[in-house]
């Protein structure tokens, strides 16, 4: 999932559960995993192959809302929480961004067709679901009200007060060169500093961003109105976003996270 569904389920989370008050960097931490792979010496594998119940010690306790979205990710993708998460790509691995997912794949599979660019199957899949997580973000941003003012005053905070205890809690975490996370955090924040964040919560941002990760000619009319026309219908069959998030929030508290808040 993406930035402001994971702020936002996160917030929910800690509303209903926690005993206490982690701080704003607590949104920071829980995005890490999308951030940090922005540097070229950090891949999504390094961030997301985190073991999601590996113990973590008390002067680096904010490292547990890392495993946090990955245990969103896991159930977006899996449908429950795995240890480690998966390298393998499968086809049909039951979570909710892979079963809405397979409405669109005849429509992936089609617009390649049309501007003669054949896509495998697998690839196909992989991008639906990836179509879905993108509509329902920007659903969830257009139904629930914006978190992003939120995520950005935690974004500066964190820079500005928090930097030297984020930078030594990731690289335990990640077992990654201090300098080196750093110098992600600093790359990857600076995509969403400013108004940055707020270009791609629209449709036309999205479609804009999808185009962008897969390499598309973005000035062909064709490529524009069929990717808008797939996150529009993404976005209509996340209607029944917040049975999602009930469900998350349940298989998360249900494995006993952050039983100490």
């Amino acid at each position: 999932m993406l930035l402001h569904t994971h702020t936002w389920i996160l917030r929910e989370f800690m509303r209903r559960y926690s005993g206490g008050d982690m701080g704003p960097d607590m949104f920071i931490y829980n995005v890490i995993p999308d951030i940090l792979p922005i540097h070229e010496s950090i891949t999504s594998q390094m961030t997301h192959r985190i073991p999601r119940f590996q113990v973590v010690p008390a002067e680096f306790k904010k490292a547990v809302f890392v495993q946090f979205h990955l245990m969103v990710d896991d159930v977006a993708h899996y449908g429950a929480i795995t240890a480690n998460g998966s390298d393998e790509f499968h086809s049909n691995p039951g979570g909710y961004a892979y079963e809405k997912g397979k409405t669109l794949v005849p429509w992936i599979v089609d617009f390649h067709r049309q501007i003669g660019k054949p896509i495998s199957l697998d690839a196909a899949i992989y991008r639906s679901h990836m179509i879905i997580e993108m509509a329902f973000d920007l659903l969830l941003f257009e139904r629930e009200g914006s978190l992003l003012g939120l995520f950005t005053e935690a974004l500066d905070d964190s820079l500005r007060y928090k930097r030297s205890e984020m930078v030594s809690t990731l690289q335990w975490l990640l077992d990654i060169p201090g300098k080196t996370v750093e110098a992600a955090m600093d790359k990857g924040f600076a995509a969403y500093g400013g108004d940055r964040i707020y270009r791609t919560m629209s449709l036309e941002g999205r479609t804009h961003l999808y185009i962008e990760k897969f390499d598309y000619d973005s000035d062909d009319g064709k490529v524009w109105s069929s990717v808008e026309g797939l996150i529009s219908r993404g976005m209509e069959l996340s209607e029944d976003y917040e049975g999602f998030l009930a469900h998350t929030l349940k298989v998360i508290k249900d494995a006993s996270f952050l039983p100490g808040l």
